[in-house]
């Protein structure tokens, strides 16, 4: 969710043009909703595992006609047009006489693809605006997503919970193993659209090339110096990526990008300690942090090395999985 404001300066819209949105009270907590301050325009990407994204865009504020009694009216406009059935009309009783108005819409963006939404003056003559207001909301999307899993899993969990009471018996532990394999099944699927929709999300940044240090950039590359980021992924000096989250894993074990002591990302600390460790200062605090930091990383990577053997669909997976292990043995 983002919404952004133009809480008390009164602007001046022309014909067709777009409300600028001076403040953001709510930032997006990641890049799937991006907004320049004192723009109009929001952009909307269709980051997801499935066919189309969907937003909530709604719109409130107060307007008033600026030359004359004529209807006036603002609309909610994808990629530039007007939306009739998001559009708000006043019959002001005198110029500038203030009106409440409110609008809204959903919009569907397909797969890797992104969309603009703005608020446009649809009337046919200039409007001042006071207390604008966008709300733009991702949507949940059932018929197979996060909410159809998370509801079989409280289920799941249900009813494990009253063999748990009674205790396992011989009548119920085939039903208690079919539980938790299910269970185990849906959290499996839980993490793999997760890290899914994060990959599609960094692509996405990859070829749009935004930087958060200073909005859109026009030209192919990241902001190096200040770097850019989802979330908190951002590249380092020599162009390296940090690991970060990908939501919480199985068992609300700690997964890359998580610190199991609730720190930052353990990649990211074990280089800091090392180069500190490596510039001199060699106190065994130095270097237990580094160790410790090292193990923390590694232990990440083992396990979600496991993950994937444990995911494997068939001997040639396996094997593919083992190969690099054998690799990784023959490196040290």
């Amino acid at each position: 969710m983002a919404e952004f404001t133009s809480a008390t300066a009164i602007q001046t819209v022309a014909v067709n043009q777009n409300v600028l949105f001076t403040e953001t009270p709510v930032p997006s907590c990641n890049c799937s909703i991006i907004h320049r301050e004192g723009s109009g325009i929001v952009t909307l990407k269709g980051a997801t595992n499935q066919c189309r994204a969907l937003y909530k865009v709604s719109f409130g504020g107060n307007i008033a006609a600026a030359e004359s009694t004529a209807a006036i009216s603002v609309a909610i406009a994808l990629s530039g047009e007007a939306l009739g059935s998001a559009t708000a009309i006043q019959t002001p009783a005198a110029t500038g006489a203030y009106y409440n108005v409110f609008t809204k819409v959903t919009v569907a963006v397909p797969r890797g693809c992104c969309g603009n939404v703005s608020v446009k003056n649809s009337s046919a003559q200039a409007i001042t605006v006071q207390n604008a207001n966008l709300i733009v909301e991702r949507v949940a999307q059932g018929g197979g997503g996060m909410n159809d899993m998370k509801r079989m899993c409280e289920i799941i969990e249900t009813e494990l919970d009253k063999i748990a009471e009674k205790g396992l018996t011989s009548g119920n532990l085939d039903t208690a193993y079919k539980l938790i394999d299910m269970m185990k099944d849906l959290k499996n699927v839980e993490y793999w659209d997760t890290k899914g929709e994060y990959y599609d999300i960094v692509k996405d940044e990859m070829r749009g090339g935004y930087s958060e240090s200073d909005g859109y950039s026009h030209d192919s590359g990241y902001s190096r110096a200040h770097g850019y980021c989802h979330g908190g992924r951002r590249r380092d000096s020599m162009g390296r990526y940090s690991r970060n989250s990908y939501g919480d894993g199985m068992d609300g074990r700690s997964m890359r990008g998580f610190s199991r002591n609730g720190g930052g990302d353990p990649y990211d600390e074990y280089m800091t300690t090392k180069q500190s460790y490596r510039s001199g200062e060699k106190s065994p605090e130095c270097k237990q942090r580094m160790i410790g930091a090292l193990e923390e990383h590694l232990d990440g990577l083992t396990e979600e090395i496991a993950m994937l053997g444990r995911d494997a669909d068939c001997a040639e997976e396996k094997n593919t999985i083992m190969r690099y292990i054998d690799k990784l043995k023959r490196m040290m």
